[in-house]
This record gives C-alpha cells, structure tokens and sequence, in this order.
C-alpha cells in the first residue's frame, strides 16, 4: 500500500471522527457505513486482506447513497433518502462535505480487494460483528435514530407494530440478504489472499 494514501486515508479520519463525535454523537459510529471506513484503516496499514473485505460486504449501503445523491442533484428526486441530509441546511456546510466520502470510497474497497485479494471468510467475519452492532443499536440508541434501520425500514416514519419481530427477521436475514450476492460476486472477480482464482 502506498505511504502517501495511508497517510492521507488517516489524516482525513482524524478529521472526520471529531467532526461526526461533535455534530451527531459518538452513536454515528454504529452506522455500517462508518464502520468500513475504520476496517479500512486497518486494512491500509497491515495491509490485511480479512478488513477490507468486510467493509466491501457493506458497499450497497454507499451505492444507494451515490443513487440518491445523484438522482437529488439531477432530477430533484429522492431515491430511498439516504442523501437526504446532505440538503438540509440544519446541517453546517464542511459537516455535509465530509460525508462525500461515500462517493470514493466504494471505489477504495473495489481496488484494496483488488490489490489484497476478497478473503472469503469475510461473510463470516462481517455477519458476527453485524450482528454485535445491530444488537447495540437496538439496545443502546434511540428507535429516532433508527441506526442501521434496527427499528424500522429506511423510509418508514411509524414505529413498527411487532419491533422485537423485526429486529429478528433483520439479524437473521442480513447475512443472506446482505451479504450474499456481495459474497458470490466477490469470489467470482477476485482472487483470494492466497493467490486462488475467483470462482472457486
């Protein structure tokens, strides 16, 4: 890994953490989103495979961020309102500018499993610490917050009628539903840390 990017990886998350503590609250951090960026410093500075191909698994999260972003800017629509807040002038202007790191960083996990190879013990790995952080979620935040959509799905504003249900039917779907097709997809492009073609 070059020295330049782990350098600068880090000096933007020495900017990001303070700024993400003070305007939302140390809770921000259980969002998965937010939780790849610090398995990808790991990931830079060991120049570990098992990390980066964690924090991939949780890439379609970005993606629709990107989607809805987009769609904002060009049509003046809103496509599962991830980005919403990105055009809400609550939030202080250089606090919407950090965020755009959903833009480049799918583009940063694409090239370190590129370069590190897709460990395939990533969907093991990333479904256990799913499964820690939706537990804290749903037992330490506020269902306001609704942190990795524990208590509700992204775009519904009511409070569902059966809550622990959901919480079950989302820790025991999450590591197919969201993981699966990532995982399959990754085997298949890349190769595995220890030089295996993707596929197998």
């Amino acid at each position: 890994m070059p020295l330049w990017l782990k350098l600068a990886y880090t000096l933007f998350l020495a900017a990001l953490v303070p700024i993400y503590w003070r305007e939302y609250g140390p809770s921000v951090f259980l969002w998965f989103c937010d939780i790849s960026l610090f398995l990808v410093l790991i990931s830079l500075w060991f120049e570990l495979p098992l990390p980066a191909s964690m924090a991939a698994l949780l890439v379609l999260p970005d993606v629709g961020w990107i989607v809805d972003l987009v769609a904002r800017l060009l049509f003046g629509v809103s496509i599962g309102g991830f980005a919403s807040y990105m055009f809400d002038s609550y939030w202080p202007l250089y606090v919407r500018l950090v965020s755009l790191f959903h833009l480049w960083l799918p583009v940063l996990l694409i090239w370190l499993i590129w370069r590190l190879g897709y460990d395939r013990k990533a969907i093991l790995a990333q479904s256990i610490l799913a499964w820690i952080v939706l537990a804290c979620c749903y037992c330490f935040t506020s269902p306001q917050d609704n942190i990795n959509w524990i208590f509700r799905p992204a775009r519904e504003d009511r409070p569902m009628e059966h809550p622990l249900l959901y919480f079950w039917a989302v820790m025991a779907l999450l590591p197919v539903a969201g993981f699966g097709a990532m995982h399959l997809l990754f085997r298949w492009l890349f190769k595995s840390p220890h030089g295996e073609a993707g596929g197998r």
